[in-house]
C-alpha cells in the first residue's frame, strides 16, 4: 500500500522490475487516469526509458476505466466486509485489502473462461487449503525461554 502518492514513482520501478525479473515479460502500455501522481516529467521518464506506451483517460471519467473501477469498488467491498465480520477497526483496511485481492487472485472468473488469475499467471491451479475465515480463533506456540 503506497501511504503518500509521492511513492508512486519508487513503487511504479519495483513494479516494472518484478514483471521482468520474475516473470520474464515487460510492459507495453500503461493506462492513467490523470491523477497528480501520475503527471509528472519524472513519472513519465521512467516509463519511456522503459519503451512503455502511455494512455491517459479524461480527468474526471470513471467510465473510460470501467473494468479497473469496477475492480476497485470489488475489493474495497470485500475488505470492508472482512473488517466487519472479524470486529476489527477500519485501521486494518490495508491489511483486508491485500487478503480480498489474494483471494480474488485465487477465485475463478467468467471473463477468464472459469480460470483463476493466479492459474493464467504461473501456469497451475493455486492450493487454497491454508485459507481461513479472516478472524478466527488460533493459537500461537510461543517456546519457553531457553
Amino acid at each position: 500500500m503506497l501511504t503518500s502518492k509521492d511513492k508512486a514513482i519508487q513503487a511504479t520501478r519495483h513494479f516494472l522490475s518484478l514483471i521482468e525479473n520474475q516473470y520474464h515479460a515487460s510492459v507495453k502500455l500503461w493506462m492513467t487516469d490523470a491523477e497528480e501522481e501520475y503527471k509528472s516529467m519524472a513519472f513519465d521518464q521512467i516509463l519511456k526509458d522503459k519503451g512503455i506506451h502511455i494512455l491517459q483517460s479524461a480527468p474526471y471519467t470513471l467510465q473510460q476505466n470501467g473494468h479497473v473501477e469496477c475492480l476497485m469498488h470489488i475489493l474495497l467491498d470485500k475488505a470492508e466486509c472482512m473488517c466487519f465480520g472479524a470486529c476489527l477497526s477500519e485501521s486494518w483496511w490495508n491489511f483486508t485489502f491485500d487478503y480480498a485481492c489474494y483471494i480474488y487472485n485465487r477465485i475463478s472468473q467468467v471473463w477468464l473462461n472459469w480460470c483463476t488469475p493466479y492459474e493464467l499467471l504461473k501456469g497451475t491451479a493455486p492450493w487454497v487449503d491454508y485459507l481461513y475465515v479472516l478472524g478466527c480463533g488460533a493459537y500461537i506456540y510461543v517456546p519457553p525461554n531457553i
